[in-house]
């Protein structure tokens, strides 16, 4: 369990210090505008100042999205199924199985095990390979199960518990509530000082506004058909929740675009 027993999906200030990311699979969970806003980031020339400051934390922030509106899981609680979006805060191992290719290796609630490979060019920070041996039993891992035995390994970082701690001050998540989700306060805290000022000259305010505005509801629809959104339009007994909740679930998905244009929310 990770800090102060919130868990990961139901925590509205969650944040990832990444050191390991898939980026073609994270670019894919975002619109077409925050597509563009990623690869900005990730294009970043290797010499640029705080080149791997931006890309954990464009990183992290797109992670932190993506566990909440999947809802994904902690592998300990829950086994996954095929298909399924989880994470691993528990002991994730680093081996090579024989082909020269390194793995992580996951335990199941069941006693079976789940491999991933893991790709070199994935390792964004200098302490990716340091993290990356043996045993870490420090790091979140998001992952998404394609097989009995196989798992993507989408990224992997620290859970940053300052801001968690802060949340555990106002609010009680209720576990045995799959779905728990607070309905006030989901989007985290303004991503300003993370994401680059992004701006396109000779384009009017009004203009940015309406495309921000309509990217956000792209994201909104791709998120409740492909990553399993749908799932916290509902209460615990299968009813429509309140409009609040799905309020909050629009202002998450819209919360990376905006920030980016300086979009005051």
């Amino acid at each position: 369990m990770a800090w102060n027993e919130i868990e990961a999906h139901g925590d509205p200030n969650l944040r990832i210090q990444a050191y390991y990311a898939r980026a073609n699979i994270l670019q894919s969970a975002l619109s077409l505008l925050g597509q563009g806003i990623f690869e900005s980031v990730w294009n970043l020339d290797a010499s640029a100042p705080m080149r791997e400051l931006r890309l954990s934390s464009i990183a992290g922030a797109v992670v932190g999205d993506l566990i909440r509106l999947t809802g994904a899981r902690d592998i300990s609680l829950e086994t996954p199924e095929v298909g399924d979006w989880f994470i691993n805060c528990g002991v994730t191992q680093y081996v090579e199985l024989g082909d020269g290719q390194q793995w992580a290796r996951i335990r199941l609630r069941t006693g079976e095990e789940i491999v991933g490979a893991t790709r070199p060019e994935c390792r964004i920070t200098g302490t990716a390979s340091a993290n990356m041996r043996e045993e870490d039993d420090v790091s979140l891992v998001l992952g998404r199960r394609t097989s009995v035995d196989k798992f993507d390994l989408v990224a992997a970082g620290y859970r940053d518990p300052m801001l968690t701690m802060l949340a555990a001050q106002e609010r009680v998540i209720d576990l045995e509530e799959r779905w728990a989700i607070p309905s006030s306060g989901l989007a985290p805290a303004s991503l300003d000082r993370i994401l680059p000022h992004v701006s396109f000259e000779g384009v009017p305010d009004v203009e940015m506004l309406q495309c921000a505005i309509a990217d956000s509801f792209d994201r909104f629809k791709h998120a409740i058909r492909e990553h399993g959104l749908w799932r916290h339009l509902y209460d615990g007994a299968g009813r429509p929740a309140h409009e609040s909740r799905h309020q909050a679930l629009y202002r998450l998905c819209a919360n990376f675009a905006f920030s980016s244009l300086r979009v005051s929310v």
